[in-house]
């Protein structure tokens, strides 16, 4: 009877450690995606962009998106080659950036949408003055109240534009988003949770506090093995078998950013489980130490009472 309870025991430690591991892959993966999507880290992510692309297909075709931005500043005085200067500017990039980075979030989350702020626009014309000083109604010397009240008053219009220029980007068509959106909308602390129930379970079928170490170093390890291979050779079989389109000058800079955090996590769970295997043996070591001087004890306690 107690050899069929200790097989029973066994078969469901096996299935909690299968649940286990599944958990754990699942944080593992869950974990890096959602770092990338923080609105900071996307919108870091967006100022490395090559931004003339929102503008111009693969071929350097003019799209329609870039059409509107050129007739834009063509509008208020900008030539097609001042633009093109301007946007590499490295304020008109983090403006972008913010705010396609959390148009991307909120189209997933529903996060709020970042837009740039009046300062942000008043020191993006000041890094551009020499341009912007040929603008209509702009004042031919530098004077920050007046550019302050330009940008005051067009505020409206340029939110107006960012606007236009998102609905170019059609996030819902971007290959495998729904995933990306499954995994943004699990709930870490569940996975948590599952992954303690998991060690809890492995306590009471292993009858002891500190075994359940053993069992869960290795699919721990084994998990962060796994997550290592994909972030190493992950970029090439997403590259493989997804087609980006017109998209992948954004989506590949994203792609390598949760490639670089899934490698940490892998890095941190394969660290985690040698850990726990140390530690399990330390523990055994010391329970057969503190045994072994229990069992010397009670030999000499016997001895002394011949």
């Amino acid at each position: 009877m107690k050899k069929n309870l200790n097989v029973i025991s066994i078969i469901l430690s096996v299935i909690v450690i299968i649940v286990f591991f599944t958990l754990e892959f699942l944080l593992g993966v869950e974990c890096p995606v959602n770092k990338t999507m923080e609105v900071e880290n996307l919108s870091e992510i967006m100022e490395e962009i090559d931004i003339e692309r929102l503008f111009r297909d693969e071929n350097g075709k003019e799209i329609p998106m870039g059409t509107r931005i050129y007739g834009y500043f063509d509008k208020i005085g900008l030539t097609r080659q001042e633009v093109d200067a301007v946007v590499k500017d490295k304020s008109f990039k983090k403006i972008i950036g913010n705010y396609l980075g959390s148009m991307f979030v909120n189209s997933v989350t529903g996060t709020k949408v970042i837009y740039p702020t009046q300062s942000e626009l008043v020191n993006f014309i000041h890094n551009n003055y020499e341009r912007f000083k040929n603008v209509t109604d702009f004042p031919k010397n530098y004077d920050q109240a007046e550019i302050s009240k330009i940008v005051n008053n067009n505020y409206n219009n340029v939110k107006y534009e960012l606007n236009e220029l998102a609905k170019e980007i059609k996030w819902d068509k971007i290959p495998s988003i729904d995933i990306v959106k499954e995994l943004m909308t699990t709930k870490t602390i569940l996975l948590i949770g599952g992954l303690l129930l998991c060690i809890v379970l492995l306590m009471i079928f292993r009858k002891s506090y500190y075994k359940w170490l053993k069992w869960v170093s290795f699919p721990t390890m084994l998990s962060g093995a796994i997550l290592l291979i994909i972030s190493l050779v992950g970029n090439r079989l997403v590259n493989l078998f997804v087609d980006f389109g017109r998209y992948d000058f954004i989506l590949d800079l994203i792609l390598n950013d949760m490639l670089k955090n899934m490698c940490i996590f892998g890095v941190l769970e394969a660290v985690l489980g040698v850990i726990a295997l140390f530690m399990y043996h330390a523990i055994k070591s010391a329970l057969k130490s503190k045994e072994k001087a229990k069992n010397v004890k009670e030999l000499e306690s016997e001895e002394a009472n011949l």
